[in-house]
C-alpha cells in the first residue's frame, strides 16, 4: 500500500496494516481518528502532510484524530479511503447508495448479517483470547495497562455500535470477569486508579445494554448493580450517574414513568452541581424525553432549557469529557421531544421535525445501534406533520438498523411507537399495516 506525498514522497504501508483489530473496528465505525493517528504514527507523517494526502485541512484532521469530529459526508470518506488506499470491504456504508426516495424492505428474519460482522467479531475474538493480548496480571499496575485496556473498552464500543450486543455480550462478560481482579491491584497514582475503575464500570454498563438488547433484564441489573459497586468504591459521581441513568433508560423502556424519572432524578443530583457540565446535559436530555412522553409540557421545556443551558457550559469542561459535549444527539433530543408533544397538540411539530430531520443529517445513515434510534424518532416526528410516506420510510430503517443490531429492544420500541403515533393509518394504507403486523403491532 502506497502514499504519495506532495505528488513525490512515496510511502508505503505494511500489508495487513488495515486489518489491524482496533483499525479494522474503526473502519466499520467509519471513526477515522483512530485510523489518521495510526497512518501518522506508522510513516512519520505530521498532521500537515496528512491534509496533504487526503485534501483536508490541518485543523479537520485535528479534530477528528481528537474525537471532537467526525466526516459525515460519503463522498469525503470515499475521498479519504482512496488517498489512504484503505480496502473498501472495511467501510462498508450498507444504504447509503440508495436513493432516499427508495422503500427500505422489511428484513426477513432469517437474513443474514452483513459482511463486517465476521470481521468485528474476528477482530474480538483476537483481543480476548489468551494467546493474543491478554491483560496484565493482578499485582502493581501502571497507566499503560490501563491505556491498554481502554483500547480495548473503545474496540468493543465501536463493535456494539456497530453490529449489536447479541453475540458480542457473551465475549465481553467473559473479558469483565478476566479484568475485574486488576480493581484489588497494587496501582503506581490516584489519576491511574480513578481510569480504571471508570473503564469497568462504564463497561459493565454497555455490556448490561447489551443484555437488555436481548430483553435479559435480569443479567443487566446485575451488570448496572455491579457498575454501581465499583462508582461506590471510586467515589466517581459521573460513573454512578451513568448507572442510575441506565436504570431510568430501562424502565423508560418499559414505559415505568415515574419509576425512571425518580432513577434520573437522583443521577442529576449526582451531576449537577459540579464539571463536567456535559454530564447534566445528557441526564436533562433523557428526563425531558420521559416528560415528553408524559405530556408534561412545561417541565419538557424546563428540562430542555437545563439542558441546552449544561451544553453551553460543557464548553469550558476538561477535554476528558468532550464525548459528552454532543451536539446532534441534543438536537435529536429536543426534536423528539417537540415531536411527542405535537401528537398530543401540545409541540411545534414543523419546529420538530426541522430538528430531527437535522440531527440525522449529521449522523451517517447506515445500519447501526445509532441509527435504529434515529430513524425511528424521524417515523414519529414525520406523522406528526402528517408525512405519512416520509414515516413509512423511516419505519422501514429504523426496523433495518434494530435488525442490523439484533436488538429486540430496539424492535419492541418500534413497535410501541407505531402503536401509539401510526396506528390510526393502518385501516387506510396497506404498507402501514405490513410494517404494523412485522412489528407485532396489529
Amino acid at each position: 500500500m502506497e502514499l504519495t506525498v506532495h505528488n513525490s514522497a512515496v510511502l508505503r504501508l505494511p500489508s495487513g496494516f488495515y486489518a489491524r483489530p482496533p483499525l479494522a473496528a474503526a473502519l466499520a465505525a467509519a471513526d477515522l481518528g483512530p485510523v489518521f493517528r495510526a497512518v501518522r504514527a506508522e510513516l512519520g507523517l505530521t498532521q500537515e502532510q496528512l491534509g496533504m494526502v487526503t485534501g483536508l485541512a490541518q485543523s479537520q484532521i485535528s479534530k477528528v484524530e481528537r474525537g471532537n469530529q467526525r466526516l459525515r459526508s460519503v463522498e469525503v470518506i470515499a475521498r479519504v479511503a482512496k488517498a489512504l488506499d484503505i480496502p473498501t470491504e472495511l467501510l462498508g456504508f450498507p444504504g447509503t447508495d440508495r436513493p432516499p426516495t427508495d422503500p427500505v424492505p422489511v428484513p426477513s428474519v432469517d437474513e443474514p448479517g452483513n459482511g463486517q460482522q465476521a470481521v468485528l467479531m474476528a477482530a474480538v475474538r483476537l483481543l480476548v483470547d489468551p494467546l493474543g493480548l491478554p491483560l496484565a496480571a493482578a499485582g502493581r499496575i501502571g497507566m499503560s495497562d490501563v491505556d491498554r485496556l481502554r483500547q480495548h473498552v473503545e474496540l468493543f464500543r465501536l463493535v456494539d455500535e456497530r453490529i449489536g450486543g447479541a453475540e458480542l455480550r457473551h465475549v465481553v462478560a467473559a473479558y469483565l470477569d478476566r479484568t475485574r481482579p486488576l480493581l484489588s491491584a497494587r496501582i503506581s497514582d490516584a489519576y491511574t486508579r480513578a481510569e480504571l475503575y471508570r473503564l469497568l464500570g462504564d463497561l459493565h454498563i454497555m455490556v448490561a445494554w447489551m443484555h437488555l438488547d436481548a430483553d435479559e433484564t435480569a443479567a443487566a441489573r446485575r451488570q448496572i448493580d455491579l457498575a454501581q459497586q465499583i462508582a461506590r468504591a471510586a467515589r466517581e459521581p459521573v460513573l454512578a450517574a451513568h448507572g442510575l441513568l441506565s436504570r431510568g433508560q430501562a424502565l423508560h423502556d418499559r414505559q415505568q414513568y415515574e419509576a425512571a424519572l425518580l432513577a434520573m432524578g437522583q443521577a442529576r443530583a449526582l451531576v449537577d452541581r459540579g464539571p463536567p457540565a456535559g454530564a447534566t446535559m445528557v441526564v436533562a436530555a433523557h428526563e425531558a424525553i420521559v416528560h415528553a412522553e408524559m405530556g408534561n409540557r412545561q417541565a419538557t421545556l424546563t428540562t430542555l432549557g437545563r439542558a441546552r443551558d449544561a451544553f453551553a457550559a460543557s464548553e469550558r469542561d476538561d477535554p476528558q469529557w468532550s464525548f459528552l459535549r454532543d451536539e446532534m444527539w441534543l438536537m435529536l433530543a429536543e426534536g423528539r421531544c417537540l415531536a411527542r408533544l405535537a401528537h398530543e397538540g401540545l409541540g411545534d411539530a414543523e419546529r420538530g421535525v426541522a430538528l430531527v430531520r437535522r440531527a440525522v443529517a449529521m449522523n451517517p445513515v447506515e445500519p447501526g445501534r445509532t441509527a435504529a434510534v434515529m430513524f425511528r424518532e424521524l417515523a414519529v416526528a414525520e406523522l406528526a406533520v402528517d408525512g405519512l410516506d416520509d414515516a413509512k420510510r423511516a419505519f422501514r430503517r429504523g426496523i433495518a438498523a434494530a435488525k442490523s443490531v439484533e436488538s429486540a429492544r430496539a424492535l419492541r420500541r418500534l413497535g410501541v411507537d407505531f402503536r401509539r403515533y401510526a396506528l390510526r393509518h393502518a385501516k387506510r394504507d396497506e404498507e402501514i399495516r405490513d410494517i404494523g403486523r412485522y412489528l407485532g403491532a396489529l
